[in-house]
């Protein structure tokens, strides 16, 4: 802690410093790494994060489920909800990608403000977002967090360069149920899938069959 009250990142190294005939003494001698603790952050958070939308990506979801989707034992569920914007490219050839790129961080805005905090909403790539549900009481309440991921993105139309764009958004579910994270992963994608062809603005649960 510097005297005007900052905190900086110091590397320090510790010797014993003896003069005959006297007390033992430390000699500390520090050196300010903040600048080099702050560019490794910045490049962890670009690995992990999405420029556009500022949440965190594919990569970072990935690690995460490995633990968040894992055998679970004190009662909780958890579970992946994929959520994908119907008709978003006819929103790109229709009003441009730069539009496009509004829609998609107005559309994290809404995810992030009705998704609990302590999951983890991921842009997973394209118009595609994920959320990983950890720790939930029941898989009602996974099921609900997807029902609120559909219904606040087709709520309202979406406000770009004076124009409303309406979206709906297809919704897959995956639940975890002790097969490895990836394959619960791919079980939300599969799900997704399936409420897309079926016409999208709906939420599908993935079932085996």
């Amino acid at each position: 802690r510097t005297a005007d009250g900052t905190w900086r990142h110091i590397e320090s190294t510790v010797m014993r410093y003896r003069v005959p005939g006297e007390q033992d003494q430390l000699l500390v001698t520090a050196r300010d790494v903040s600048d080099q603790v702050a560019l490794r952050q910045q490049v962890t958070h670009l690995t992990f994060h999405d420029g556009l939308t500022g949440l965190p990506n594919r990569a970072y979801l990935e690690e995460r489920a490995r633990d968040g989707l894992r055998r679970r034992g004190d009662g909780t569920e958890a579970g992946v909800v994929f959520l994908d914007l119907d008709g978003f490219t006819a929103v790109n050839d229709s009003v441009g990608h730069g539009a496009g790129d509004l829609v998609l961080a107005q559309a994290a805005r809404r995810l992030r403000a009705i998704v609990p905090p302590h999951d983890t909403v991921a842009r997973w790539g394209g118009d595609e977002f994920a959320v990983l549900i950890d720790g939930a009481p029941g898989v009602q309440d996974i099921a609900d967090t997807a029902e609120r991921m559909a219904g606040t993105i087709s709520s309202a139309p979406f406000r770009v360069a004076s124009r409303d764009i309406v979206v709906t958004a297809s919704v897959g579910v995956a639940l975890a149920d002790g097969s490895p994270p990836g394959l619960v992963l791919r079980n939300a994608d599969v799900a997704m899938s399936k409420a897309k062809d079926s016409g999208g603005g709906r939420v599908e649960v993935f079932a085996a069959h």
